[in-house]
């Protein structure tokens, strides 16, 4: 037996927690798209996502305390291995926002955390290396997530400064953008299909490293710059369409058993060029628990960031 993916209208299969979180977020889309949930049926016709693949050998995070953590965080994955991870929620009280931390599956190792900051007028998550103070002026801050007004495209970058800020001015290092990725109905808005995905990430150097991007204003993104077909040093990742499977009656993806849950923010991404390989994959186990798992080229900080936009985004 496997899991599968079941799509069924939202309004249907939202959890209270996903309802809760959409309440008094004004201006943002409200459209419909269809919850992920998870059955057993034969998959006899769904080929195995390279995210599981044998030719994987499995990142058990052993040797982590041997390396620098940030540096660990901030580049590509070990090419060859996958990164099982989990996701907890917190959601705190009244005043406070939810928390989400990081940790390796397989070997029980905080890995960073993130949360959203007040006081902006749209989303804006910092990233840390700690789960008690995090914020931009936090121990560990590593980066940030920032949303649009209308929760359908958010941008990551590093923790260096903003080039139209005091920091930049007083000769601090300019921020680099780590990747971008937009929200859309899927099947041209229809309410029977999932939403879409596309991912940008910066290409990998050969000597391992990421390629730079810093764009000075936002019309420079990668996120514009694909839009508009300047493609050259960028990777693109879009979300892996269901396919319908007659005797679920349902549209599935094959995720290996490790996704337990219904949930509109579950995905798969793989890069436009190979399908097949799956590069990243999130879902739902239980109520506040998610699992991320991921590949080469995707550093850990830029897994996190991406699944972090999932949790906020309103384009459902």
């Amino acid at each position: 037996e496997t899991t599968e993916t079941k799509a069924e209208e939202t309004t249907e299969t939202k959890t209270e927690e996903e309802k809760k979180e959409g309440e008094g977020e004004e201006g943002r889309v409200k459209a419909k798209s269809v919850a992920i949930s998870c059955n057993t049926h034969s998959e006899e016709h769904e080929p195995e996502n390279k995210v599981e693949s044998n030719a994987l050998e499995l990142f058990t995070g052993e040797h982590l305390k041997d390396l620098d953590l940030k540096t660990f965080l901030m580049n590509p994955a070990p090419k060859g291995k996958l990164i099982q991870c989990h996701i907890i929620r917190d959601k705190g009280g009244l005043f406070s926002n939810t928390k989400y931390t990081l940790h390796l599956s397989h070997h029980p190792v905080f890995l960073m955390a993130g949360k959203k900051q007040s006081g902006n007028t749209t989303s804006n998550f910092a990233v840390c290396m700690n789960d008690k103070d995090i914020s931009k002026k936090g121990p560990g801050y590593i980066g940030k997530v920032r949303g649009n007004f209308s929760g359908t495209e958010y941008h990551i970058y590093d923790d260096g400064a903003n080039p139209k800020k005091k920091g930049a001015k007083e000769g601090k290092k300019l921020r680099e953008e780590l990747g971008g990725v937009k929200f859309e109905m899927g099947a041209a808005g229809s309410t029977v299909a999932p939403r879409k995905m596309t991912a940008v990430i910066p290409e990998v150097k050969p000597d391992g490293g990421i390629l730079h991007f810093q764009p000075k204003t936002e019309k420079e993104s990668m996120l514009v710059s694909h839009a508009a077909g300047h493609k050259e040093g960028i990777i693109t990742c879009v979300s892996k369409n269901p396919s319908w499977n007659e005797k679920a009656k349902a549209f599935v993806l094959n995720f290996n058993g490790r996704v337990k849950k219904a949930s509109v923010k579950n995905f798969q991404l793989a890069p436009e060029t190979d399908m097949d390989k799956v590069v990243l994959q999130f879902g739902r186990v239980d109520d506040n628990n998610f699992i991320m798992d991921f590949q080469y080229p995707l550093s850990p900080f830029q897994a996190f960031a991406l699944c972090l936009s999932s949790f906020d985004s309103k384009f459902e």
